[in-house]
């Protein structure tokens, strides 16, 4: 929100709730109103695809809770120049814990869709460095050691891999239109 609304004045994000379909620029906007959400996605979806992203999860539980993630881009449109650089977050679903819904205490709300961090500690990611490819295709690999989480009863040692998940995405440094997007589970 700091980088749209201050850094990139006249993008067009004025708080949130605020969206965009891929983070495209049009007029050097891209917070667009939400009625062209529709058309934007329809037609991202019927285009051809710029990048593929494959991955690789293996989560482990001992000696402590954490993956290695394995993962391959290669870059599909070759009218693509500018620097690319990956994002890969960390998402929980599902949690149950209290909140205040509407100024009323609520024990039992579900949190979905938590975002617990990014691999490289950074809201932009890592760039796809000529250093990381090979044959034509970036290979970029991770290991992990979760952070210690509160759960249920107050324990700090919380995790439910079940529920948590990866999201991969690819991005242009320069225009920061986002190009693929895939999301991977701890546990398929």
């Amino acid at each position: 929100g700091s980088f749209f609304g201050n850094s990139l004045p006249n993008s067009g994000f004025f708080g949130n709730p605020g969206g965009t379909v891929n983070r495209t620029n049009e007029n050097g906007e891209y917070f667009p109103a939400s009625g062209s959400w529709q058309t934007k996605a329809d037609a991202v979806l019927n285009s051809n695809l710029k990048v593929a992203i494959k991955a690789k999860v293996n989560y482990f539980e001992t000696p402590k809770h954490g993956f290695f993630l394995h993962t391959e881009v290669e870059k599909l449109d070759n009218q693509l120049t500018n620097d690319l650089a990956m994002v890969v977050y960390i998402i929980e679903d599902s949690l149950v814990g209290p909140q205040n819904v509407e100024n009323v205490f609520t024990p039992n709300y579900v949190h979905r869709d938590i975002m617990r961090g990014t691999l490289d500690g950074t809201a932009w990611g890592r760039v796809l460095t000529p250093s990381l490819m090979t044959n034509g295709k970036y290979y970029v690999d991770y290991s992990y050691i979760l952070p210690k989480q509160l759960g249920p009863g107050g324990e700090t040692n919380f995790h439910n891999a079940e529920n948590m998940h990866l999201l991969i995405y690819v991005y242009d440094t320069t225009t920061l239109e986002i190009y693929q997007i895939i999301k991977k589970k701890f546990i398929p």
